[in-house]
């Protein structure tokens, strides 16, 4: 099992045709004040069970600090493949919607992304202070 894809954005979803409708891609959040409790926020996730593999797998997206430190609980997922067509790759697409994530400090974060168990993905996120505008 592996990751094809990993982005963070402002929102996700997967539609009827399975494919991902994403908007506003970002590795960054700058705000005026730190902490920061930031609204939304859409990590998309396409997997693929390799053809031959074993069909059921778990997914664990941890978020975490520069510390390594966990943010927010970590969310599992099973995915299982379609084992009538075991010579075929199945793709998985899914989406973790994350409301109201609080950030205590500036700072490097990720997402680390767990298959079966092993660390597979990280996807960087950067929580800054906005420059303040200076006034004429």
């Amino acid at each position: 099992m592996q990751v094809d894809l990993a982005l963070l954005a402002d929102y996700a979803a997967v539609t009827q045709e399975n494919k991902f409708v994403v908007a506003g891609i970002f590795d960054a959040i700058l705000s005026g004040e730190i902490p920061i409790t930031h609204p939304h926020m859409a990590l998309a996730l396409q997997v693929r069970i390799v053809a031959g593999e074993d069909t059921a797998h778990r997914v664990k997206v941890s978020l975490v600090d520069a510390d390594g430190n966990d943010v927010i609980p970590p969310l599992e997922a099973s995915v299982s493949g379609d084992r009538s067509v075991a010579d075929k790759d199945a793709t998985f697409k899914l989406v973790l919607n994350l409301d109201n994530v609080n950030f205590q400090a500036e700072g490097s974060y990720s997402f680390h992304i767990f298959l079966d168990g092993r660390f597979e993905h990280r996807v960087p996120l950067q929580v800054r202070k906005a420059p303040q505008s200076r006034e004429p």
